[in-house]
């Protein structure tokens, strides 16, 4: 069972990766920075840019963690592509079979197998029509 300050980091990596949705989201909406509460105030930076600073902290944590946990540096280096790789997958997955379709984009059989040589490869996935404009 994780401890309490497991689930406190992992509450406090939520809460950052929701701000950096929201943030997104209201460019989106807007166009522009405009609706980003804090660009209104300061005219600087908005809660997306805190959100990806203190997610970098974050991350940067727990690599320096994974490091001291490993037996090696080869085994270090070893298993960091294979944890990112994964997460890639996930990632582009659930892009193709929900954000695309919500977007307005569409998955031909040539787009498919053409994603399918991206996952391989670790390129992004470009889907017809996916956000027009």
């Amino acid at each position: 069972m994780p401890s309490s300050r497991a689930k406190h980091f992992g509450s406090l990596r939520l809460l950052l990766a929701s701000l950096v949705v929201v943030s997104h989201s209201e460019e989106a909406v807007y166009g522009n920075n405009s609706g980003k509460i804090l660009m209104r105030i300061f005219g600087t930076r908005s809660f997306g840019h805190f959100a990806v600073d203190g997610f970098f902290l974050a991350s940067g944590h727990l690599i320096t963690k994974s490091f001291q946990n490993s037996r090696s540096t080869v085994d270090y280096v070893a298993k960091r592509p294979l944890r990112i790789y994964f997460a890639f997958i996930v990632a582009f997955i659930v892009d193709i079979l929900i954000i695309v379709p919500c977007s307005g984009g569409y998955l031909r059989r040539i787009s498919f197998f053409k994603s399918v040589k991206n996952l391989l490869f670790i390129e992004r996935s470009m889907m017809p029509n996916a956000f027009p404009g």
